[in-house]
């Protein structure tokens, strides 16, 4: 009998594909993910990536923590680690950015 290997490789390494839906708490994982994958450091984030996260329906900061997501996640993802750095890069910056004013161009 032959055995079939998995696909994925467990790597830790988001490839987005969903699989750790649904988030008890409605967060959608994939898209954090893939807004904190292109941010390196706090002060990094850049407009496009406030407005992606702050049109989220629910953010990083509902996160409790359950680790439902990673007992899905194929690739063995430190799923709540992340969502707790995407609250740190853009928690802060989330408010600010929603409160500035829209400009007439």
């Amino acid at each position: 009998m032959i055995k079939m290997r998995r696909m994925t490789r467990p790597d830790g390494v988001c490839d987005y594909c969903g699989r750790c839906a649904p988030c008890p708490k409605g967060i959608p994982i994939s898209e954090v993910m893939k807004l904190i994958d292109v941010v390196d450091e706090p002060n990094a984030a850049s407009s496009r990536e406030l407005d992606g996260y702050a049109a989220l329906p629910k953010r990083a900061d509902s996160c409790v923590a359950c680790r439902q997501c990673e007992t899905r996640c194929p690739r063995c993802v430190s799923i709540v680690s992340a969502m707790r750095r995407a609250d740190r890069v853009f928690g802060c910056h989330v408010i600010t950015h929603l409160r500035r004013p829209a400009y007439d161009l």
